[in-house]
């Protein structure tokens, strides 16, 4: 009776943490929502005041702008990522989706910035099919491009390309930035990690410990092939049938 009791309890405690896991995604779902929209108009019209013939005091304060909102806007990004790890809200809905559809939603994210290094992004993705949420994979591959534009110097190129296997569709995506060490390529899907040869950029170290949760939650993996200074290649593998995206991904992050 006693156990009973106890179980009783735990099953209430457990659903109540679930409602309240809920909720607090969806508030801060809300409030991303709420903020970045207006802060995506203050960037736009801060970029258009840029345009203006300013004298040099307004010129100035101008740029401040632009360069405030563009911080805050990567604090939202972080502040939602971190969020995402703290609630445990990674839940994967996989079903059959095209990945030029990925794709198109993950070049979305960094096409701004990628515009504003003159980064040109090389796409050639095909017409294959996957099993996986589409959202959440958008989401994972707009973090390794968005690494790949940060990493990259201006004027350069990203490669995105779809290449198809047996029982997997994999997404590489090349660099030609500075490359990683062999001895942290194990260490960068790490949560919170980040190598001493990249304190001068933005970040938490948060975005590929992303990668390899909302890959692995689905049946995929990540894996990454490197040289120093002579840039970077991400392969993110997806399934391509339905009985093998259950989650518990193959333990091929290297």
């Amino acid at each position: 009776e006693r156990i009973g009791r106890i179980l009783r309890a735990y099953h209430v405690n457990h659903d109540k943490a679930g409602k309240e896991r809920d909720a607090i995604q969806s508030l801060i779902s809300d409030i991303s929502h709420q903020i970045r929209t207006p802060l995506a108009g203050i960037m736009l019209y801060g970029g258009l005041l840029k345009e203006q013939k300013l004298s040099p005091e307004t010129e100035s304060l101008a740029d401040k702008i632009q360069k405030q909102s563009e911080k805050l806007d990567f604090f939202m990004k972080e502040l939602v990522r971190t969020s995402y790890i703290q609630q445990e809200m990674i839940s994967m809905s996989p079903s059959m989706t095209d990945v030029e559809e990925i794709v198109d939603m993950a070049c979305q994210m960094v096409e701004l910035a990628a515009m504003k290094k003159n980064i040109t992004i090389l796409r050639n993705s095909g017409d294959e099919r996957c099993c996986a949420d589409s959202r959440w994979t958008a989401e994972a591959l707009g973090n390794v491009l968005d690494n790949a534009v940060k990493y990259s110097d201006e004027g350069a190129s990203v490669q995105v390309e779809t290449v198809p296997y047996e029982s997997f569709v994999c997404i590489r995506v090349r660099d030609f930035g500075p490359g990683i060490r062999e001895d942290e390529q194990g260490k960068i899907f790490q949560r919170f990690y980040r190598s001493d040869d990249v304190r001068d950029k933005p970040g938490f170290g948060i975005g590929l410990y992303l990668v390899r949760e909302i890959l692995g939650n689905q049946g995929g993996y990540v894996k990454v092939e490197s040289e120093p200074g002579k840039g970077t290649t991400m392969k993110l593998f997806l399934p391509r049938y339905e009985e093998l995206a259950g989650g518990n991904g193959p333990e091929r992050y290297l």
